[in-house]
């Protein structure tokens, strides 16, 4: 999309700007209504088709979410969407949306309202200072673009899932085509062979970056300025006729395609998302079919839908009704999604889990001798607590509250369990920690013990360096040291961690796969040991086992009457390496290791009525409530926790 970003800002700028010197000001309402009458229409039907292929094809645990992508698409805000869920850890398992593609319209369209906005502003400030258009304008795109960069370049690396989706990281993008298209006077009048070479040039630039970049570079950062300079390059080469470029560009096939370009992007991804669904274990010839039988309602929608209403008389006279027809197209693709998002499904969602079920979970474990083989043999349950379609909601109550670290400063800790216990114990990790929030809650009020609970998502209490999204998490590194300070300063009875992670680097500098489990390990006995020298105990709780690409939710809904087929073997790295960190740590550990209550050979999905897990990695907070008595009799164990109150087995 990068190409295309700066072929956008070439083209708009020099409609707009073509307007203003011819006329001395911009029309608002008809520059908005060109856009709406050609682009909305097209977009409204494959909104529509896409919240088919969402009922039909994809998941139906998640189709309230692409419900709800579908209404971010029509009002062309879905990349902010997308941005959210891309650092989101509840967003962990949900599958490609349909329309993930309109991330860059939504960007170009956002363009396409504030730009036209700046080069009023500039307007008027030319005609205010008395300074020649052009070069206010020039200097105006120019700040713009260079912030834009700048910021590109900053946000990629301390968050670049969500750099990748969000406008100010690709506004540079447009702004180099418009600053193309200012000078496109003056760039027009070079030397047809220096033209001839800079298209070549432009062409190799473009091409090429298929191959300096794969799927690991982290984007967008700086490195768009390849493919999007060599866009530029192109574009000036064409401002010339001739030269091996434009032959190129001008052949019929290419530019057949091109009149097809916007309704082809529109049509290509949800005919492969729907594929890809409906035969997961293809090769590379199935998505291939798929994209190439998109040009088939491209083509059909250009010719009766897009191309009629774009070019439209009546449409073109009067903006206001060509406005009022763009915003009725987006209103249609709103309800599509809204109809989607409002699928009936069974139960009430479970926003908050303080009730519990009457169901055993892993207390069906103990009573059945604790064969887990035999669970994982079930092939029905009725009812499955949480149903499926709702699991992903049934989460710890500090979701709602908030409490949860989105910066490198810790917020107040949530309080779990006896507020004013005698025994105060910090918990401390990631979100495999938050987890058992369920479980300590329950503990805590019965034994006494006040569990203050401090989380970041995907975060080790370490000062090494651990990789999230092949990245280093500097956030988690200087968080630590933050938690760390804080824990130190007011000593609890205990310290109570479990992470998810199993390797990290030493420095900020090294390569992803340079990662190691001894470099990880390290971090860990190095504040072990500073917690034990200040006389604080740990306890560190294994990671579950997980399933890093399964959303065990989806495979329930789809096997309600064979869950046997749901029941997979689990990845341990985490706490295998967690066994080995203790058995080699310089300090005493307390470790406590539930995880023969959650798999045997195979990993039961449902235990005992309950859904074990809410994605791939972390429990419901029913199934976390139901092994409260498995960790409250580890705990009782621990020397460090004797002042509470152990009178008896939780029940």
């Amino acid at each position: 999309m990068d190409v295309f970003f700066v072929i956008s800002g070439f083209l708009i700028t020099g409609v707009i700007l073509r307007e203003v010197e011819a006329s001395g000001r911009l029309s608002l309402a008809r520059f908005w209504s060109r856009r709406a009458k050609r682009l909305l229409p097209a977009s409204a039907v494959v909104l529509a088709f896409s919240a088919v292929v969402s009922a039909v094809w994809l998941p139906r645990t998640q189709g309230r979410i692409f419900g709800g992508d579908i209404v971010g698409a029509a009002g062309y805000v879905v990349n902010w969407r997308l941005a959210g869920r891309s650092v989101d850890y509840l967003a962990e398992g949900i599958a490609t949306s349909p329309v993930q593609h309109y991330w860059s319209l939504a960007v170009e369209e956002q363009f396409y309202v504030l730009w036209p906005l700046l080069i009023v502003a500039a307007v008027w400030l030319a005609k205010k200072t008395g300074g020649r258009l052009r070069p206010v304008l020039g200097a105006t795109i120019g700040v713009v673009t260079a912030g834009s960069l700048a910021t590109s370049i900053l946000e990629t690396a301390s968050a670049p899932a969500s750099a990748f989706f969000v406008t100010h990281t690709r506004m540079w993008e447009l702004g180099l085509g418009a600053l193309a298209a200012l000078g496109a006077e003056q760039l027009a009048r070079i030397p047809q062979r220096v033209a001839a070479a800079t298209g070549m040039v432009g062409l190799v630039a473009v091409v090429g970056s298929i191959w300096v970049f794969g799927p690991t570079t982290t984007w967008p950062s700086w490195r768009p300025a390849l493919p999007c300079l060599g866009a530029a390059a192109v574009i000036i080469a064409g401002l010339q006729p001739g030269g091996p470029a434009g032959w190129l560009c001008s052949r019929r096939p290419l530019v057949w395609l091109g009149g097809l370009s916007y309704s082809l992007y529109l049509w290509h991804w949800p005919f492969l998302v729907a594929a890809l669904s409906i035969w997961p274990d293809v090769g590379r010839r199935v998505p291939a079919l798929a994209v190439s039988a998109a040009i088939i309602p491209a083509w059909l929608v250009n010719k009766l839908i897009e191309n009629p209403i774009r070019f439209s008389p009546e449409l073109t006279r009067r903006p206001g009704l060509a406005l009022s027809v763009g915003a009725n197209c987006s209103l249609i693709g709103a309800l599509c999604g809204l109809a989607l998002v409002g699928l009936p499904h069974p139960g009430p969602d479970p926003t908050t889990t303080d009730v519990m079920p009457d169901v055993l979970g892993a207390r069906a474990v103990h009573e059945g001798g604790g064969n887990l083989d035999a669970l994982a043999a079930v092939e029905s349950y009725d009812p499955i607590v949480p149903d499926p379609l709702v699991a992903a909601q049934d989460l710890p109550i500090s979701y709602q509250l908030k409490c949860r670290a989105t910066t490198d400063t810790p917020p107040p800790p949530c309080i779990n369990g006896d507020e004013k216990g005698k025994v105060r114990v910090v918990a401390v990790g990631d979100s495999i920690m938050q987890q058992w929030e369920p479980a300590l809650k329950i503990i805590g009020k019965e034994r006494g013990i006040r569990f203050e609970l401090t989380v970041l998502s995907g975060c080790t209490l370490s000062p090494a360096y651990i990789l999230v999204k092949g990245e280093p998490y500097v956030k988690c590194k200087n968080w630590g040291i933050k938690v760390l300070d804080r824990i130190l300063a007011d000593p609890p009875d205990a310290v109570l961690v479990s992470h998810v992670s199993f390797e990290a680097l030493t420095s900020q500098d090294q390569a992803a796969d340079e990662a190691t489990e001894q470099a990880l390990t390290n971090g860990l006995h190095s504040y072990w040991s500073r917690l034990a020298e200040a006389g604080i105990p740990i306890i560190l709780l294994a990671a579950n086992p997980r399933f890093d690409d399964e959303a065990i939710y989806e495979c329930v809904d789809k096997n309600r009457t064979s869950l046997s087929q749901c029941a997979l073997k689990a990845i341990t790295e985490t706490s295998d390496a967690q066994q080995r960190a203790v058995e080699t740590s310089p300090v005493p550990i307390d470790f406590i290791n539930l995880n023969d209550a959650i798999c045997g050979d195979l990993c039961p999905a449902v235990i005992g009525n309950v859904l074990v897990y809410r994605q791939g990695r972390h429990f419901t907070a029913t199934f976390a409530k139901t092994l409260a008595p498995r960790l409250d009799a580890a705990l009782a164990k621990i020397p460090a926790l004797a002042g509470a109150s152990w009178d008896g087995p939780l029940l």
